[in-house]
């Protein structure tokens, strides 16, 4: 029946939801804390991925020690959807893929 979901199906969905909402709110809080990943950053890509990843880092330990994350640092971010470019995705690909996660879990 068309709208009736398998066990597997809901648990994929409720997964892959609450890992969206986790990524998204992570992105939220690294944005508001290093305000300049907002806008675009005019470097050499080599010198920006090491930014980025020391700028994850600190976001980490900020957030092991339960540094206060202020809500106003919140309030010039705004989160966009990421572009995937869809071009050379195959639609079975994606399932594949949507098939492996879904077996990955269930079996957490």
């Amino acid at each position: 029946m068309k709208g009736v979901l398998t066990r597997k199906q809901r648990v994929f969905n409720y997964r892959l939801s609450h890992a969206r909402m986790t990524v998204e709110n992570t992105f939220g809080k690294w944005k508001g804390r290093f305000i300049r990943f907002i806008k675009r950053v005019d470097m050499e890509v080599k010198n920006l991925v090491i930014i980025v990843l020391a700028s994850c880092i600190l976001h980490n330990i900020c957030e092991v020690q339960n540094n206060n994350f202020l809500p106003q640092w919140e309030e010039n971010v705004n989160l966009q959807e990421l572009a995937v470019p869809t071009d050379d995705v195959v639609e079975e690909d994606g399932e594949d893929i949507r098939e492996i996660l879904t077996e990955f879990f269930m079996s957490g």
